[in-house]
Order: structure tokens, then C-alpha cells, then sequence
């Protein structure tokens, strides 16, 4: 019904939670995780802003909790409805916290742009 086809579930490929392209961020990594692997996360937007227009990521995070890094350093926006795509790589810290929250800003010279941010550690 709500794709308006037919549609075999057991030939559908399971998306992690993580994948799915919301605005906000949430990461669970297992007890079972390799404290120095990265969880990475991809993200796609639309430009509705001005054009041209660059955006520079900022990331809001409390300090040894954990290490982010967001790729690429600039989206550049040289049309309305463009779309660009963006990595986030979340490091686990060593502080042992269940769960730790921010945010990632997109910042322009206009215009700030807010993803909540959840980390959970299970």
C-alpha cells in the first residue's frame, strides 16, 4: 500500500537504522564492538538555499566522549535542489557513558543548519 506495488519483503535488503537518511544522527554501538573501529554514517541533502552557497561542518560534542569527523570539510551548492552527500565517522571514547549528545552544524554566511547527534553505547 505504501509503495503502491507489490512487494516481496524477504527479497528486500535490511537497512541499518543508522542509514536511514534523517536529518538527526544516531549511532548504537554493541557491547560487543571494537573500541577502535569507526561506526560510519551517510547522509544526503537538498539544497533549498540561496545559490551559490558553502557550507562548513561544525561538529558540538562533549570533549573525550567521542571522535567525530565529517567528510567532506565544505559542501558547495551551485544550484537550486542540488544534492550532496556526507560521511560522518564516529570513533568510540574511553569515558564509559551510556549515552552522549550534540550536534553537527552546517554553517554558511547566511545560513546554520542543525543535526542532532546520539551516541549510545549498548
Amino acid at each position: 500500500m505504501m509503495v503502491r506495488r507489490a512487494v516481496n519483503c524477504s527479497d528486500i535488503t535490511v537497512i541499518p537504522d543508522s542509514m536511514l537518511n534523517y536529518p538527526s544522527i544516531s549511532v548504537v554501538f554493541p557491547q560487543t564492538w571494537n573500541r577502535s573501529m569507526p561506526m560510519v554514517v551517510q547522509r544526503t541533502v537538498k539544497n533549498v538555499g540561496k545559490v551559490p552557497s558553502a557550507y562548513t561542518p561544525k561538529v558540538d560534542m562533549p570533549a573525550g566522549d567521542v571522535t567525530i569527523d565529517v567528510s567532506p570539510s565544505e559542501l558547495v551548492f551551485t544550484e537550486m535542489n542540488q544534492e550532496q552527500s556526507f560521511k560522518v565517522t564516529v570513533w568510540p571514547g574511553q569515558n564509559g557513558r551510556k549515552v552522549v549528545q550534540g550536534a553537527l552544524r552546517w554553517v554558511s554566511g547566511t545560513y546554520t543548519v542543525r543535526s542532532p547527534i546520539s551516541i549510545s553505547f549498548a
